[in-house]
């Protein structure tokens, strides 16, 4: 069992019951129209966000879905308050706000966190129609929290659970020197190649002896700027590792070491296209194919933000290798008979065996023009139309659409599904994103149709 299930919130415990046994004094929750008996709903304080016991603790509210376990089994959760507050209307943005001060209290007073996490349905903060997020489930972390990174400057924060020796754990510098940048893109630069090579490597160990080269950092913000570089490196068309998840708000610093050192790299940009341009395509035997269905990853920030750049020009990468992967057809055929496969067993299972014997190869059939790849079927009959986008890497690697299956999924939005493989060669797994691609997805246009002249011109 992961650590991260083992603090799933199951029971529905009153928020006044868990911030005091957090240890906050909750005795003013009574000093309201309702008295001591209505105390929990006491609506100043039951619908905070967080909670701050003067020299003694601080109380966080945290959503579970939104926290990550890495693969030393510790638990963190990336959060920007400021820039939560910055798009929200109140009350939101007051709670917001609140929640950012109480953070930089346990770093300024040294006070341990504890966290009340949240279960239930979280809203979706890109759609603004969408109904307020609803808390079902509630349980106090037993273990005490650490802010691992504050930058005082943004207000990006790292949060980790578990601190055998709490005084000392922060890391609230400013920004990083550039010998520590370049240390730490060197080091990504070399954990990434081995990974397009198959090679094994350990994270943890990386990280240990990288810290040694660096200003005081904990293990939490080597992570976080390990992230940074994922980040960098999507907006610049290359992969990045799997486990470490594209973060923005990065320094202008990072992104202009990356920018150079990847056009400096000739080895490192040779692995890379030998991987993208590789048509030999060998995906695992799979003995559980329906197994490989998981949830659409989370993307908590838009894309990512350079937060103290100076207007300056940039100087492309020669090419976007994120690009030639996906016109990589023998990966794109590849991954449309696995999804082939998927649902023809997902129809079979389901005792729909006419349905099943049904399904179209459309790609193959109808060609490119239709807007999708595949037409299979709900187990009701009504038809399900799947575009499948494959790519060698992770689950957050950006993938490429055409103008005319952006037009289809907004015209049979009702039947429209996005099947993305990803991590495709090593253990093939595939999320579903139903409907629209414009409320699905954030669409970037990067490539414009051009015509000779103006509108409002004119022949004399």
């Amino acid at each position: 069992m992961s650590k991260l299930s083992e603090i799933l919130p199951t029971n529905s415990p009153r928020m006044i019951d868990l911030v005091e046994a957090a240890g906050v004094n909750v005795s003013d929750w009574g000093n309201f129209k309702g008295g001591k008996e209505k105390a929990a709903s006491n609506p100043k304080y039951c619908y905070e966000w967080s909670f701050v016991e003067p020299k003694k603790v601080v109380v966080l509210n945290l959503w579970h879905d939104l926290m990550e376990e890495n693969a030393d089994g510790i638990i963190m959760r990336s959060i920007n308050m400021r820039e939560f507050a910055s798009k929200r209307p109140s009350p939101e943005r007051e709670r917001a706000i609140k929640m950012d001060e109480a953070i930089q209290t346990a770093i300024k007073e040294k006070l341990p966190i504890r966290v009340i996490v949240l279960g239930g349905r979280r809203r979706n903060i890109s759609n603004p129609t969408e109904e307020a997020s609803r808390v079902s489930k509630r349980l106090l972390d037993p273990e005490v929290w650490i802010v691992a990174n504050y930058d005082r400057q943004n207000g990006d924060c790292m949060l980790r659970r578990g601190a055998d020796h709490f005084v000392g754990q922060f890391s609230y510098g400013g920004h990083w020197s550039k010998e520590e940048v370049e240390s730490t893109v060197s080091d990504y630069f070399e954990m990434l190649a081995m990974e397009l090579r198959g090679e094994s490597f350990n994270k943890s160990e990386h990280n240990r002896q990288l810290q040694k080269l660096l200003n005081n950092r904990t293990k939490a913000a080597v992570e976080l700027k390990h992230q940074n570089i994922s980040e960098v490196l999507i907006e610049l068309g290359y992969p990045y590792i799997d486990g470490y998840k594209p973060r923005g708000h990065y320094q202008d610093l990072l992104y202009r070491v990356v920018e150079e050192r990847l056009l400096e790299s000739k080895r490192l940009n040779q692995t890379v296209a030998a991987t993208v341009e590789k048509t030999e395509i060998k995906p695992p035997i799979l003995a559980e194919i329906l197994s490989i269905l998981v949830a659409p990853p989370i993307l908590e920030n838009e894309k990512g933000k350079l937060y103290d750049r100076p207007p300056r020009n940039y100087a492309p990468m020669k090419k976007n290798y994120l690009e030639i992967e996906s016109r990589n057809q023998a990966l794109g055929r590849a991954g449309e008979m696995l999804v082939l496969e998927f649902e023809h067993q997902r129809l079979w299972r389901g005792g729909k065996k006419d349905l099943a014997n049904r399904i179209e190869h459309v790609a193959d059939t109808k060609g490119d023009a239709v807007g999708f790849d595949i037409l299979s079927f709900e187990t009701d009959g009504r038809e399900r139309l799947i575009e499948v986008k494959t790519t060698r890497f992770g689950a957050l690697t950006p993938f490429f659409v055409s103008r005319n299956e952006v037009s289809v999924s907004n015209s049979r939005e009702g039947a429209y599904q996005l099947y993305r493989l990803f991590k495709f060669v090593q253990q093939p797994k595939l999320f579903v994103l139903s409907g629209s691609l414009d409320k699905t997805c954030s669409l970037d246009p990067i490539q414009f149709c051009a015509r000779p002249g103006h509108a409002s011109s004119a022949l004399e």
